[in-house]
């Protein structure tokens, strides 16, 4: 699923006070069949807006519900005081749509009349090309995976201020 229809589904099914389970692409068929098939016969307490799988450290991966509450506050969290969400938050979302991280990427700059700079996964294998993304969009958030944030900085410092990272 592209990741633009991913959001315009999940802000459907929020609206509607539904759950999702999103189930990355990228992860293996066997994997991702183990996670459909748990997450059809789970029960769904009411207030639940989406569950996402941990990786398991047993091995076998666990669904962990998520309120609408928690979502809205985990959307209104932001780490940095000086830097409040606003109309000029724009944000990049570079985790998989099944990573905590992708709930603050997508749906906090929504709540502020900001916007989400959805990158494609090509952009996200060349280090240039992305950053030359940043500096396009005008990205002032930038949640990202530690090994992706490390090379970031690495090769351009002044995105200090943006990144974050899980």
């Amino acid at each position: 699923m592209e990741a633009e229809d991913f959001l315009a589904r999940a802000i459907g099914i929020e609206r509607a006070g539904c759950a999702y389970v999103p189930v990355d692409v990228d992860l293996p068929k066997e994997r991702q069949q183990f996670i459909i098939d748990e997450a059809d016969g789970k029960p769904c307490p009411e207030g639940t807006a989406y569950m996402i799988y941990t990786s398991g450290s047993t091995g076998k991966p666990k669904g962990a519900l998520h309120t609408h509450l928690s979502l809205f506050s985990l959307a209104n969290w932001q780490p940095d005081s000086e830097k409040p969400l606003s109309a000029s938050s724009h944000f990049v979302n570079l985790t998989s749509f099944s990573f905590i991280a992708c709930i603050t990427d997508l749906f906090s700059p929504l709540l502020c009349g900001g916007s989400t700079f959805i990158v494609t996964n090509e952009t996200k294998k060349d280090l240039k090309q992305l950053y030359n993304s940043f500096c396009r969009n005008g990205i002032t958030n930038v949640h990202a995976p530690v090994r992706l944030a490390v090379l970031l900085l690495e090769n351009y410092s002044e995105l200090h201020r943006y990144c974050l990272c899980f």
